[in-house]
């Protein structure tokens, strides 16, 4: 077993995990009581951060033991990270066309205080991760992490629109226009990650 590098990518990429379990933890509950599908968006996006990050964790410590070829594993791992904003934007839009010809009425303080604190929190994470080595994993989870907190103020905005109008709809409407940002941010990491270095330096 060759040893490689430190720890730092690793240790770095822990932190911003546990970041994210509390900004799960927290957004989900808050998703769930405000019925916000929006927030719920934002929520499964940070699930996707989260899975992001138990691989980059994994990935990072391979590259450290040297097992296996650095390249394919980080991308890899770009693969993945691309395949859960993906995942995560499907599940939102079939949440929202269940949603359909159903009224609700969404909790928008508790939506709002919920997802500001989220918002800080993610970034929180991306100053730490933001720090990293240049390299797919680093480049694919950074904009996992900054992507969620441009979301995060999307779905504050929403939120604003929903106090001044008192239309619950617009949740639904921005939620399936998070999805396509989502989507749209698979495609960004596996085109950004395919014109990058794949080592670390």
């Amino acid at each position: 077993m060759t040893i490689r590098g430190c720890l730092c990518e690793r240790n770095r990429y822990w932190i911003v995990l546990w970041i994210s379990l509390g900004i799960l933890i927290l957004q989900g509950v808050g998703s769930y009581l405000s019925k916000s599908l929006a927030l719920f968006s934002d929520t499964a996006h940070v699930f996707g951060d989260f899975t992001a990050q138990l691989v980059a964790i994994r990935i990072a410590d391979a590259v450290y033991r040297g097992i296996g070829d650095e390249e394919q594993l980080r991308k890899r791992g770009m693969w993945l990270h691309a395949v859960l904003l993906w995942g995560a934007a499907t599940w939102v839009v079939i949440e929202a066309l269940g949603r359909i010809g159903h009224p609700f009425t969404v909790n928008t303080p508790l939506m709002m205080w919920v997802t500001a604190i989220g918002a800080l929190g993610n970034l929180a994470a991306y100053l730490v991760v933001r720090k990293g080595e240049q390299n797919v994993t680093h480049l694919g989870l950074s904009w996992h992490v900054w992507s969620d907190f441009l979301q995060s103020l999307a779905v504050l905005a929403t939120g604003g629109l929903i106090l001044m109008t008192g239309i619950s709809t617009i949740d639904l409407i921005a939620a399936v226009l998070l999805a396509g940002y989502m989507s749209w941010g698979g495609f960004k990491i596996v085109c950004v990650g395919n014109g990058a270095h794949a080592h670390s330096h």
